[in-house]
């Protein structure tokens, strides 16, 4: 979807020339010097009444940021106001800091109320600064996120291009072992509450996207009384970098707002829309169980990505992070693909575009694919069947034998491996001769003794059971019209088995059977070694009879 209303437009080439007609330079000054309630500037200067206009001004440097700050640790809570311009902040942070702990005085993005001093998002009346906290980037071909931003100087590079005034310091962190690059940066731009805070975010995170700077939004970013460390140094070796573009215009918060309404309308109300029309898959399906493993946006993203699908920004869309991509087959340039999570739970991709575009789905009214549906459509061309084939195959855990003239002993040693790794144990060595555990399927009566359905007992292994037993801990297969086939367990193995017993080859040992024993003090029968399930009840007095 495009921007509704572009808050700044792009200038591309040399960024200290001027190629648009340049803002009325002004400076604001409030007509009441000593305000009760500190005013919201950025907003403010919308009134011509509260300001006068003077020539040869910077209204960006000129702007009155009404902050808080905390010249002690996070722990402490106790905020003072901090009203300066947006030069005296740059000139503040410009010079290389103090050499110190990490946890020191900070600053918060807004003032607080009058009489409630102490740092809460309850207390933050207004925000005067957007702040990206940069300490990770997004792959852009899976939207993995990485430690380490991306290098400052690009990122304020691509800022300045897009005209965005800020300010950019390195953090505490910058360059430590393991942290990679780490700053933040400082954007004067007013939001009344948290909602206008995300929409603002958003659209600066859409812009960054869109030209290929994939920082990473943070968590941080969003708390609304967040403390902002004022940077320090961890040692005397450690740099410290500080930008600055300050002569763009005042960032236009109303049109970037209404781009953020209308792309959060729109996205919400499809996702929405998907939840309730997409196919809901049964847990127990195979489907259900591939989108278990595989639904997940670093996998999609790879299988999109592989098929000419490429990410250009991210987005929100139920308050998990989403992803913009130009499909290979968009003809207008835009990117018109949507990997999200849906209300479901699932992750989906919906897709804007018409009949061309593999992802749209003909008579359908919303066109939503799981991870289940890429699979199917990339990896199989849209054949149900090979790909439930492939799957099974891929998921199958069993080892493999491969029936093969000549190899019997190594085949039969690979067996007795398979069927002792098997979980649980299905068979087992006892004394000269092979056996399983069964369960009685109804109560029996033993020589007066009511034995419960349920408990267990001691089965011996004849030819065919073994050959099942094969079956279920082993994948097998033979070799036909040159390819390798699944094939059942090998006759000459299962027999060799069953007479290789005293061989000393190495099957599970059955150390003991069930005995009466195994009743607890109260008279339950709990279960034992090779029982699935708990049988019932019974009295102690049932085995006396």
């Amino acid at each position: 979807m495009q921007d509704p209303i572009a808050p700044q437009e792009v200038i591309e080439g040399n960024d200290n020339q001027d190629t648009t007609e340049a803002p009325e330079k002004f400076i604001m000054k409030p007509a009441d010097n000593n305000p009760k309630t500190p005013t919201n500037p950025l907003k403010e200067q919308l009134k011509p009444e509260a300001y006068t206009v003077e020539s040869n001004a910077n209204p960006v440097r000129d702007l009155v940021l009404h902050l808080s700050q905390c010249l002690g640790g996070t722990a402490n809570i106790d905020l003072e106001q901090l009203d300066l311009t947006f030069a005296e902040l740059c000139d503040k942070l410009k010079d290389p800091p103090e050499i110190g702990n990490k946890n020191g005085a900070y600053h918060v993005r807004g003032p607080f109320r009058e009489g409630c001093p102490t740092r809460s998002d309850a207390n933050i009346t207004y925000s005067s600064l957007v702040v990206l906290d940069a300490d990770s980037s997004l792959d852009p071909t899976t939207g993995e996120v990485t430690q380490g931003a991306p290098p400052p100087e690009f990122v304020h590079e691509i800022l300045a291009k897009l005209d965005i005034n800020h300010a950019l310091h390195t953090t505490h962190s910058h360059s430590q072992p393991g942290k990679g690059n780490r700053f933040r940066v400082l954007i004067p731009a007013v939001a009344e509450n948290g909602d206008e805070l995300k929409g603002l975010i958003s659209w600066i995170f859409h812009k960054l996207h869109s030209k290929g700077c994939w920082l990473a939004d943070a968590r941080e970013n969003h708390v609304w009384s967040q403390p902002w460390y004022f940077p320090r140094l961890a040692s005397e070796d450690s740099q410290y970098l500080f930008f600055i573009h300050d002569n763009g215009p005042v960032f236009n918060c109303q049109a970037a707002l209404e781009w953020f309404a209308a792309e959060s309308a729109e996205t919400v109300a499809m996702a929405e829309e998907a939840t309730k029309a997409s196919l809901c898959r049964c847990p127990d399906s195979i489907y259900a169980q591939f989108d278990r493993v595989h639904g997940n946006p670093r996998w999609m993203l790879e299988v999109l990505s592989d098929n000419g699908y490429g990410l250009k920004s991210t987005s929100q869309i139920n308050g998990e992070i989403s992803y913009r991509l130009l499909s290979p087959h968009s003809s207008n340039g835009q990117a018109g693909v949507i990997l999200f999570l849906a209300g479901d739970g699932t992750w989906r991709v919906y897709s804007h575009h018409g009949e061309e575009e593999q992802l749209s789905k003909d008579g359908e009214d919303v066109t939503t694919s799981d991870a289940w549906d890429l699979f199917r459509l990339f990896e199989h061309n849209d054949d149900e069947q090979q790909a439930i084939l492939a799957w099974e195959e891929a998921s199958d855990q069993r080892p493999v034998i491969k029936i093969r003239d000549g190899h019997i002993d190594s085949n039969l040693t690979a067996a007795v491996k398979g069927l002792a790794t098997q979980t649980p144990t299905a068979v087992y060595q006892r004394a000269q001769s092979l056996c399983r555990v069964a369960h009685l399927e109804e109560t029996s009566e033993t020589q007066g003794c009511s034995i419960p359905s349920g408990t267990a007992h001691i089965v011996s292994l004849q030819r065919p059971g073994l050959t099942v037993a094969l079956s279920e801990a082993i994948r097998w297969e033979k070799y036909k019209k040159n390819k390798w086939k699944p094939a059942n367990p090998c006759p000459l193995v299962t027999g060799a088995l069953l007479e290789a017993v005293v061989c000393g080859l190495e099957y599970p040992i059955w150390l003991e059977s069930v005995k009466p024993r195994f009743l607890e003090p109260m008279g339950h029968c709990w279960q034992r070694l090779g029982m699935t399930r708990r049988p019932a009840c019974m009295s102690k007095d049932d085995f006396r009879r």
